[in-house]
């Protein structure tokens, strides 16, 4: 064998025209074997004699020449709390998947690989080929329903390749003779769950109510979950990385002030990131919405009374009777206004407060604070003038003045306020006296004229005997 056919050889194998060439030398000798060595493919020159030929063939059939496999099918369960398969992409075969929403626990995907197209590594020998089928499936809000798995939670459920086995027996009566089985273990994974919490505070038979609960975020989310105070809901299907804000949909502001708080610190806004292990639960966001039901207050006002005469100010005395806030109140709430106080003297402006009365009896709440107003009235003091006769300290004057005398005595002077004067009078009738055989004559007052000094004033007048 010279160096044409070596050379013949070196050409086929670089033309890549074949994949691999294969020599058997039969009962040859060393320097032939030489050169079949270099006419083979690597190491794929073997030697063999009568007896031992038919053992290298199968050798290189069983070891070298790649297997099929036949009728490969792949059945997928999906697992609970995940979507439909999305975006299903098939690569390497011609054949498409089929989904059943019928079978499994939440519908199942079937997939019969064809002939597979792609090779794993060109220069392996044999060449392994495959085909390849990704999918997207999302985690739904059945997902934070389902009891927490060790790990995360399961993708798929069970999920195996079937196939025919070149290396097991095979019937042609018999379709499943000759069949393997090889069990898929499911991926896991670990979605950020958020948690709704609403919590009613200072309210009656509220915890029924639902309340829409709304969050946006990135790329146009916008969604609104409806959540029973006391029922926490879990949203499982916020898709981007960034920052999602929370808000109570028309809220009653007349009933509520909403509060928010996440994962217990104030506020209304957190951030979803990547997940850095199926394990890590840190990214999970506790939201609490606490609705606090408003209370209200009745407040109390003194004003004097529109009365003319009255001071425009208050007095001290009254002023420290008006009553405490009544707070804390819930609407519909009455609150009767008091009515015990008491009087005030005002020595400034010389009078009496009392009190007169309430524009409101009862204070009822209707969904704000109430403010009552009570009325104080003044009296103003008064004073009086009397008068009173003496006979005269002159010698030998009887010590009783007689009735006629008695009788002209001046009427009090009443209902007279601080600084009026009342001139005493001076017009008498001279009364004879037939008892004491004289005359009284009205002589004078000590005072002609009596001026009130916030207090009642008494004028005293003589009469004289003749």
């Amino acid at each position: 064998m010279g160096h044409h056919a070596i050379a013949e050889a070196r050409y086929l194998k670089e033309s890549g025209n074949i994949d691999d060439l294969y020599v058997i030398g039969l009962e040859t000798k060393a320097d032939t074997n030489k050169d079949l060595e270099e006419i083979a493919s690597g190491r794929e020159f073997h030697t063999a004699d009568a007896a031992s030929l038919d053992k290298v063939l199968n050798k290189i059939l069983d070891e070298y020449l790649p297997k099929s496999i036949d009728n490969a099918l792949i059945l997928d369960d999906l697992g609970e709390g995940f979507s439909e398969p999305q975006n299903i992409k098939v690569n390497g075969s011609n054949v498409q998947p089929v989904f059943d929403k019928t079978k499994g626990k939440n519908g199942q995907l079937s997939w019969n690989l064809g002939v597979p197209g792609n090779v794993v590594d060109e220069s392996a020998k044999p060449k392994t080929r495959y085909a390849e089928l990704t999918y997207e499936i999302t985690a739904t809000d059945k997902l934070a329903k389902l009891p927490v798995q060790a790990g995360g939670y399961n993708t798929n459920g069970d999920t195996f390749i079937e196939y025919k086995d070149p290396k097991k027996p095979q019937d042609p009566n018999n379709p499943d003779k000759g069949k393997s089985k090889v069990n898929v273990e499911s991926p896991k994974v670990d979605p950020v769950i958020i948690t709704l919490n609403k919590e009613v505070q200072g309210a009656d038979k509220t915890v029924n109510t639902v309340f829409p609960i709304k969050i946006t975020g990135p790329n146009n989310f916008n969604k609104t979950y409806n959540v029973t105070a006391g029922t926490p809901v879990k949203v499982t299907d916020l898709r981007d990385e960034g920052q999602y804000t929370i808000e109570e949909v028309n809220p009653d502001a007349t009933l509520w002030t909403p509060m928010y708080f996440v994962n217990e610190k104030s506020g209304n806004t957190f951030t979803v990131g990547k997940e850095k292990s199926v394990t890590d639960d840190s990214l999970d966001v506790n939201v609490k919405i606490v609705n606090k039901a408003n209370t209200y207050k009745v407040d109390y006002e003194f004003k004097p009374s529109a009365k003319e005469g009255t001071p425009s100010k208050l007095p001290k005395g009254v002023m420290d009777q008006i009553p405490a806030d009544k707070t804390g109140l819930k609407d519909k709430a009455s609150v009767k206004s008091p009515t015990e106080f008491t009087t005030v003297k005002d020595a400034a402006n010389d009078g009496t407060w009392t009190f007169e009365a309430w524009d409101k009896d009862t204070a009822t709440i209707n969904k704000a604070n109430e403010h009552v107003v009570g009325t104080w009235k003044f009296t103003q003091n008064t004073y009086k003038v009397d008068y009173e006769f003496k006979p005269s300290a002159n010698e030998g004057t009887p010590s009783e003045l007689p009735k006629g005398v008695m009788d002209q005595i001046p009427a009090d002077k009443t209902g007279l306020k601080d600084k009026a004067s009342v001139k005493s009078p001076t017009e008498f009738t001279t009364v004879k006296d037939a008892a004491n055989d004289g005359t009284w004559t009205f002589e004078a007052w000590d005072k002609d004229t009596a001026t009130i000094n916030k207090a009642n004033e008494h004028v005293v007048g003589t009469w004289k005997f003749t």
